[in-house]
């Protein structure tokens, strides 16, 4: 399954897992939400429902490009930096395939986001 996201108007694309989860997430396409910069590592937003992340791959060691879920805060992460977050997990949704990370490593800590899918 392929992910465009507009982040400011600049568009990326992203392959993601097959799983429940991403499929939830299509589902909510097309949407847009506000992402802030958090812990020198990653842009994260809430989305407008909660998803249920059973059976998707739980991460700790996150990595540049990667998108990811969490939810306990129902909230979709684009990572800019490797960071391992153990003891904490995430649910891995998939990787960008341009370097979005460069991008968000510029950014000036908030940034809007349209999901579609593509």
């Amino acid at each position: 399954m392929r992910l465009q996201a507009s982040i400011n108007g600049t568009v990326f694309h992203a392959r993601l897992e097959e799983n429940p989860l991403t499929v939830q997430l299509a589902e909510l396409c097309p949407i847009e939400i506000q992402m802030q910069a958090r812990g020198g590592h990653e842009y994260y937003g809430r989305l407008p429902e909660s998803l249920s992340q059973k059976g998707c791959q739980m991460i700790s060691k996150t990595k540049r490009n990667q998108i990811s879920y969490f939810d306990g805060w129902n909230a979709l992460s684009f990572l800019f930096q490797d960071v391992d977050i153990s003891p904490y997990a995430v649910a891995y949704l998939g990787e960008f395939e341009e370097d979005a990370a460069s991008f968000l490593e510029t950014a000036d800590g908030t940034v809007t986001v349209r999901l579609e899918t593509d």
